[in-house]
């Protein structure tokens, strides 16, 4: 694995503490094959991470584009803040060359996956908040994720991104969504995700995917195609 050196020249930040950048880059499946001292896995901190990030592209589009509706922020924020979005950020960054994994993971092609990319990416997001404080963290996403929130603000955004599309319609109606994982299957390194979205009108679908949010993409496109 290349030298996490390499990864703080790539990110333009070097950490204080080296075991935030560790753990950001830890997957699950290499636990069972590192030693006790090596820390634990990047999942806390993602979900810390995403937080951050929510915040950051919030207070972003809030600030500087204030004719922009409370509905096309959370749109775009959506879009810019997907499992695509933060893969393609990772990619730039080489990310799956420095993460932790399995061997069996390694050899599944796990360096590629956009799941395991992305929220590793959170992970490091929330490495950085945790090793210096909340300006710095911002500071680093809006350098790096600025180029898609002024794309997707301009319309330039996928339209793959199946959960910005119903939200928009469910606006359009009055309706309230709500989404939840309903089953896992699988190894923790390799889990299948089902996810159910549902709409106040009672309108639901089903859909899976390799990581929640990805599930939750596809629910969101099975119930898209039902209402067009």
């Amino acid at each position: 694995m290349a030298n996490l050196e390499m990864l703080e020249n790539r990110i333009g930040y070097v950490f204080k503490n080296k075991s935030f950048l560790r753990e950001g880059l830890t997957h699950s499946s290499y636990l069972n094959e590192a030693s006790k001292d090596h820390g634990d896995c990047y999942e806390r901190l993602e979900f810390l991470g995403d937080s951050v990030l929510q915040i950051t592209v919030s207070d972003y589009l809030y600030k500087n584009f204030p004719s922009l509706s409370e509905g096309k922020m959370s749109q775009i924020r959506s879009v810019v803040v997907c499992e695509d979005g933060l893969f393609a950020i990772a990619k730039e960054f080489n990310l799956g060359d420095y993460i932790f994994l399995s061997h069996g993971e390694e050899m599944s092609g796990g360096r590629e996956k956009a799941s395991i990319l992305s929220d590793s990416l959170e992970a490091v997001i929330a490495a950085i908040y945790l090793d210096s404080d909340f300006n710095t963290a911002k500071e680093f996403i809006i350098k790096h994720f600025e180029k898609y929130i002024v794309s997707a603000v301009e319309n330039k955004k996928s339209e793959q991104d199946y959960k910005s599309r119903l939200q928009e319609y469910a606006m359009s109606k009055g309706l309230r969504i709500s989404y939840d994982i309903i089953s896992q299957k699988g190894p923790d390194h390799d889990k299948t995700y089902t996810a159910k979205v549902v709409l106040s009108n009672g309108a639901f679908a089903t859909g899976d995917g390799s990581g929640k949010k990805r599930a939750e993409q596809q629910a969101a496109k099975v119930l898209f195609d039902k209402l067009k």
